[in-house]
């Protein structure tokens, strides 16, 4: 009789054979929806995990697909270490960046990323900037297994001054939201920071505002504004041409050509 604990290894072994032989990625992502767990779980007997074996082979979008599973595994970590040499999947990425460089990249970025989301959750905001100093591309970046966006864990605590600055520099997207669900004004009003949430919402309207497009009268001054300034110029090119040749009846050169050229400087 199968024993219960045979019965659940049993799974993990078929989908961490197909991740090690780097083959069947199908059978591994349908085992990992199913079981989100079982990327980052070292199964007896082995060394490894089966995140460790994807990041060793190198496809940027295996890994993607299989992070994409643990937006609800709370218990997730990236960099959980080998068994038998204590490498993280930072540390086998890097072995192997200049035979899988986009996959060492990945990782180096999803590591950045989770250490600036640490140190915001424990109000660390001098080394918060100094992270998106080195990398600033990460301000509005999250891995798929986190929560919150950087901007997020500033309204959940509605620190202003770190906001400002930040903003000034890099220019935060006021549009991220949690799971497509709650902005970043939300989650500061949720938490007690009425005064916060009501600043970053007049920041999006005066955004708003200064990039709404111009109306129709506008376009149509700004164009009549043009087809006067080119008339001018026109007429004082034909003046400047017309001086040189000592051309004798000014008016009749003027009056023959200068509605030719005007229709054809509206219709270049």
């Amino acid at each position: 009789i199968m024993t219960r604990r045979a019965q659940t290894v049993e799974p993990i072994l078929n989908a961490y054979q197909c991740a090690s032989d780097n083959k069947d990625f199908q059978a591994v992502y349908k085992d990992i929806l199913a079981h989100p767990e079982w990327l980052s779980v070292i199964p007896d007997g082995k060394n490894w995990s089966i995140l460790h074996h994807i990041v060793q082979h190198g496809d940027v979008q295996q890994l993607n697909r299989l992070l994409d599973l643990q937006r609800h595994n709370l218990q997730f970590r990236l960099l959980i270490k080998t068994k038998d040499t204590n490498l993280t999947v930072l540390d086998i990425a890097k072995q192997n960046s200049t035979k899988h460089p986009a996959m060492f990249q990945r990782i180096d970025r999803l590591t950045k990323m989770d250490e600036l989301l640490n140190f915001a959750k424990e109000n660390q905001w001098v080394k918060c900037k100094q992270l998106i100093r080195e990398c600033p591309e990460i301000l509005n970046q999250k891995p798929p297994y986190r929560k919150y966006y950087f901007l997020h864990h500033i309204g959940h605590v509605g620190e202003q001054n770190v906001f400002d600055e930040l903003h000034k520099q890099y220019q935060f997207d006021l549009s991220l939201s949690v799971d497509n669900d709650k902005t970043v004004c939300e989650i500061a009003s949720e938490n007690g920071h009425e005064n916060f949430a009501k600043y970053v919402k007049q920041l999006q309207k005066n955004r708003t505002r200064s990039s709404t497009p111009r109306s129709n009268n506008d376009r149509t001054a700004q164009a009549t504004s043009q087809s006067e300034g080119d008339e001018a110029q026109l007429l004082a090119a034909s003046t400047e041409w017309i001086r040189r040749f000592n051309m004798a009846d000014f008016k009749y050169v003027v009056d023959t050509y200068l509605p030719t050229a005007k229709l054809y400087a509206r219709n270049a």
